[in-house]
């Protein structure tokens, strides 16, 4: 039997024909592969739908938590305007209590010496006065001696109590204004560990000085090291001594940490895939790189121009956060869990991120650059 009808009139006698059970199985199965793909397909997207309602629950919750949290640290803060506030006003009003007493003594101690030369005045001029020759010449013996003088030309009352009192006040409000952002800074570290991702560092864009270790997470800088036969690799810095990691970064967020240790020179961050590699090249944003380095005993970022960071300590281990869609680039020093600088931009493409341990003179600086494995702070 045919399917088509028309294939049994004369008509259609040379069309070839197959039967209708070959085609059934044939089509059949056919269609039980396209619905095991569709099946597959919904079983996907319902997956993917329940984890974005799922998304949509922790963002919820999170944002609700941000809020309660900002509501605390506000009204820790307001506790603390408020204290430094109130201890000031405390302070104010004791000073002026004491310079009152001060003052009050000094005009009582005034006020008795001015009563004793009035007295004493007095008697002079009732003295002076006297037509009585012999009781003037009685008198004036027993009169008391005149007390002896004080200086008051050097004596007075400081009015300007409170030269640079609020200026201290706020400074030390301020100091534990920074502490709360100290902390705010290590758990804002540790939230950022979350997205740690594996870098390994790339040999083929290294500079021929720069020796990468054979797990692809160390680098160090080795002076007089042979050419290497890859030298004209496009994709290898010359001279600059950078190197690249293998994987390029175009979406998410990712951190990694790198042990500076005590190197004395280094230079850490992101770089466009599209930087310049040979010759002179710009280190900040507009030729490609988001980076910190370390150089003569300071800190600085590699903004459109150098920014010194100010620092209570060099950091010994520094961890890079990149937020692509975000377009931030944040540095860390984990030990101290303080936040070192934050750049904001706009990444087009891939970005890298780009190590350099700097040269070593004298055995100086000779240390490498680790990459190591995230331990939440």
């Amino acid at each position: 039997m045919c399917v088509c009808r028309e294939c049994a009139e004369i008509s259609h006698k040379t069309h070839n024909t197959i039967p209708v059970e070959r085609e059934y199985k044939k089509i059949s199965g056919q269609l039980g592969t396209r619905r095991s793909e569709l099946k597959h397909l919904i079983k996907e997207r319902v997956k993917k739908l329940d984890e974005i309602k799922q998304s949509i629950a922790v963002i919820k919750s999170s944002s609700q938590r941000e809020i309660e949290e900002s509501w605390a640290v506000y009204a820790e803060l307001q506790r603390l305007l408020e204290k430094s506030q109130a201890q000031l006003v405390e302070h104010i009003t004791f000073r002026q209590k004491l310079a009152e007493e001060q003052a009050r003594d000094l005009a009582n101690r005034l006020e008795h010496e001015l009563n004793i030369l009035k007295n004493r005045s007095c008697d002079l001029d009732t003295l002076a006065n006297t037509q009585d020759k012999v009781f003037f010449l009685q008198l004036l013996p027993n009169l008391p001696p005149p007390p002896e003088p004080t200086d008051w030309t050097g004596v007075s009352v400081n009015t300007d109590l409170y030269l640079g009192t609020i200026r201290k006040s706020v400074s030390a409000l301020v100091e534990k204004f920074q502490e709360e952002v100290k902390r705010l800074y290590g758990k804002e570290l540790r939230k950022v560990q979350n997205y740690a991702s594996e870098v390994l560092i790339d040999p083929s864009t290294a500079q021929r000085n720069l020796v990468v270790s054979e797990d692809s997470q160390q680098v160090h800088y080795e002076e007089g090291r042979k050419a290497l036969s890859q030298s004209d690799n496009p994709r290898r810095f010359s001279p600059a001594l950078f190197v690249l990691a293998h994987e390029g970064l175009s979406s998410g967020r990712h951190y990694w940490e790198v042990d500076v240790g005590r190197k004395t020179s280094w230079t850490l961050g992101v770089a466009r895939a599209s930087v310049r590699r040979k010759g002179d090249i710009r280190l900040s944003p507009e030729g490609g790189f988001w980076c910190l380095w370390l150089k003569n005993n300071e800190v600085k970022a590699l903004a459109s121009s150098r920014i010194p960071l100010q620092l209570p300590t060099l950091p010994q281990k520094v961890g890079v956060y990149l937020d692509y869609e975000g377009g931030q680039v944040s540095f860390y020093d984990v030990k101290a869990q303080n936040h070192l600088y934050t750049f904001m931009d706009t990444f087009d493409g891939s970005v890298y991120p780009i190590f350099s341990p700097c040269a070593s003179q004298d055995g100086t600086n000779s240390g490498a650059l680790c990459i190591t494995s995230v331990k939440h702070s």
